[in-house]
């Protein structure tokens, strides 16, 4: 297997490009190598948002095949969460009732400060849209 080499597509270029405000979504891609199990998995991080004037929602996903909450970015099935709605519950069975993470354009700011730094594997930012 080939070793996947480390390049970070600097995030601070990103931000440079466009006042955060007028940013609409980044998506962040984090693929991390576990050699004792012979493989590598790819991360992502989504923050969106609707509006500028709005908080950035978190969404999480993996390129893996084990169950994966996208709230909470863990690996876990959603029926052995205490979040998900069984029968008897107040709301649909069968749904998700764990609220999504919100974050500030400052809060993002920070977290794209870390991408810069990040020295633990193959990472860049995927995807980028702002507002017309």
């Amino acid at each position: 297997m080939n070793k996947i080499e480390k390049q970070t597509i600097k995030a601070d270029v990103v931000v440079d490009a466009v006042e955060l405000e007028k940013v609409k979504n980044i998506q962040y891609i984090r693929v991390r190598q576990y050699p004792k199990e012979g493989g590598a998995c790819g991360f992502s991080q989504d923050y969106s948002r609707s509006a500028p004037s709005e908080d950035f929602d978190v969404v999480y996903d993996t390129t893996s095949w084990l169950a994966f909450c996208p709230v909470y970015g863990v690996f876990r099935s959603c029926d052995r969460c205490d979040e998900w709605a069984g029968s008897g519950e107040l709301v649909e069975p069968g749904k998700c009732i764990a609220r999504i993470l919100t974050i500030t354009e400052e809060m993002l700011e920070l977290i794209l400060d870390d991408i810069k730094t990040g020295e633990d594997a193959y990472s860049y930012v995927a995807e980028f849209k702002t507002f017309e």
